[in-house]
């Protein structure tokens, strides 16, 4: 989703949404027709395609090069993926995001081709007679980020207060190396705005992934997040490879805790 706030500092993110893209029916009579959209976009906010059930093309260009990930927060219903003519791969579910990996472009500029489907089938959920409107095309944002060997998916922020009234957070944060070799390095994670940070070796074998949990006990005093003061407090994990920073991820947390004890 498109946060308000910045999740990376040190990762290149680029928005692919706005003017710029085609849309073009792929089934029925009007198949082939060329229309300017901006994405987000659904074709039924198009007045000749109001009713369309088939397959959509939305076509765009980005400029880039070597590996990138391409996310998409949401595709109606089924989305597949084209860059420069190669099929990336395909997600079902509208209102899910998904992400690809495109691995060793070119400098320059690229095609990207998405497919969107919103016709009922045994594939999807509602596939028997109904009367769901269910609305095709491009129904959230899309992005591309460069990825330098490895990057972070997530990271997951569970805050605990401890039986001494302290605070401890038991943070997971997904790595993910494509790279042809081994990562060695450290994680860094870190609650800004309090004392409260730690870093950890790891190694990560080429080609594959790791969660690492660490727990970040919490000295000050922090403000506990309720509807009436809303708190939030920004937690960071930056990954480091014997050269440096290589990839972050920002996010943010409240402090606060819930619990059911019985049938109460």
């Amino acid at each position: 989703m498109h946060r308000t706030f910045c999740t990376n500092e040190i990762r290149r993110v680029t928005d692919l949404c706005g003017s710029g893209w085609v849309f073009s029916p792929q089934d029925g009579e009007l198949a082939g027709k060329n229309v300017p959209v901006t994405i987000p976009c659904c074709w039924e906010s198009i007045p000749e395609f109001s009713a369309y059930r088939g397959i959509g093309r939305f076509s765009g260009k980005f400029t880039a090069s070597g590996d990138v990930r391409l996310i998409f927060e949401g595709v109606s219903h089924t989305g597949t993926v084209y860059v420069d003519g190669v099929r990336i791969g395909s997600h079902y579910n509208a209102y899910t995001p998904f992400a690809f990996v495109v691995r060793g472009l070119a400098e320059g500029e690229h095609l990207l081709e998405v497919d969107a489907d919103n016709r009922f089938s045994e594939a999807s959920a509602l596939h028997i007679p109904n009367d769901y409107m269910t609305y095709g095309g491009i129904n959230r944002g899309i992005r591309m980020e460069q990825i330098n060997g490895a990057y972070i998916e997530y990271i997951h922020a569970v805050p605990e207060k401890t039986a001494e009234g302290a605070w401890l957070v038991h943070i997971h944060t997904k790595l993910i190396n494509i790279a042809e070799q081994e990562l060695e390095g450290e994680l860094t994670v870190r609650l800004r705005g309090l004392d409260a940070a730690c870093a950890v070796p790891l190694k990560i074998e080429k080609n594959a992934d790791a969660v690492i949990a660490i727990d970040v006990p919490v000295k000050e005093e922090v403000s506990i997040w309720s509807p009436e003061n809303p708190a939030l407090y920004t937690v960071s994990a930056v990954l480091c490879d014997s050269e440096g920073p290589v990839d972050d991820l920002i996010d943010r947390i409240g402090f606060r805790t819930f619990e059911i004890r019985g049938r109460d």
